[in-house]
């Protein structure tokens, strides 16, 4: 049976998270396969939780926006782990699967190394109104006749090898940009977004089904959904800012 290695990320306060994002997966999210779980966090809590398929990886809180900035440094982190998957998947920590979502939907095959998710704020936008970084010494920069889709940052993955690659890729280029006082307009997602279009044709796109915000209305199933954090008290109080 094909492993695939599920990356979670929940320092701090985000650690709320953790337990109905669980239950939803082993209830109701690729339940035709052997899923791990490689969860990054500080809650003393979690990291006793080690199992056979939930993976601990100490991650000491860091003030915002360095949680999401250095994701994928932090996943590199357990780079000899993750190798043991066939798949890995950065899954945000607010998630909540709502129905049954089966591998053949999400993981790519044949020519397809990566899988990324449309964001759902952007997806009958045109492309003048993506929220790209525009800035042209960051090296997440996408020019304006650049780029034809906006991906979210909340949910992607791929085969172990080529989301590896990804996370090298960005991560070095993340630091790159900091060593000289850059940071991307939206972090991770403004790096991915130029990843993706530095490699098109690699990668299955995934509809905003997958990343479904509570409360809105869209015209696609609510698969995954992305819970209101305003309901949990908010980004800032999320993120321990004063």
């Amino acid at each position: 049976m094909e492993k695939v290695g599920i990356l979670y990320v929940c320092t701090g306060r985000y650690a709320v998270f953790w337990d109905s994002f669980y239950r939803s997966c082993e209830e109701k999210f690729l339940t035709d396969v052997e899923k791990h779980y490689f969860l990054f966090t500080d809650s003393e809590n979690l990291l006793r939780l080690e199992t056979e398929r939930v993976h601990t990886v100490r991650q000491e809180a860091e003030p915002w926006p360095f949680p999401t900035l250095r994701r994928f440094s932090y996943f590199l982190k357990a780079e000899s782990a993750l190798r043991k998957m066939d798949y890995l998947m950065f899954m945000n920590a607010n998630l909540l699967v709502m129905q049954e979502v089966h591998a053949a939907e999400i993981l790519p095959e044949g020519d397809e190394k990566l899988f990324v998710t449309i964001h759902p704020g952007f997806f009958d936008r045109l492309p003048r109104d993506f929220t790209y970084d525009r800035n042209p010494d960051c090296s997440a920069c996408v020019p304006l006749e650049e780029g034809s889709s906006y991906f979210s940052g909340a949910f992607n993955g791929g085969c172990a090898d080529d989301f590896l690659a990804l996370a090298r890729c960005l991560s070095q280029r993340t630091e790159a940009d900091y060593a000289r006082n850059v940071i991307a307009l939206w972090h991770d997602e403004s790096h991915l977004n130029r990843y993706m279009i530095d490699y098109p044709g690699k990668f299955r796109v995934l509809s905003p089904a997958y990343l479904y915000p509570q409360d809105w209305k869209l015209p696609f199933d609510r698969k995954i959904q992305m819970r209101d954090k305003s309901k949990w008290g908010g980004h800032s109080f999320l993120r321990s800012e004063t």
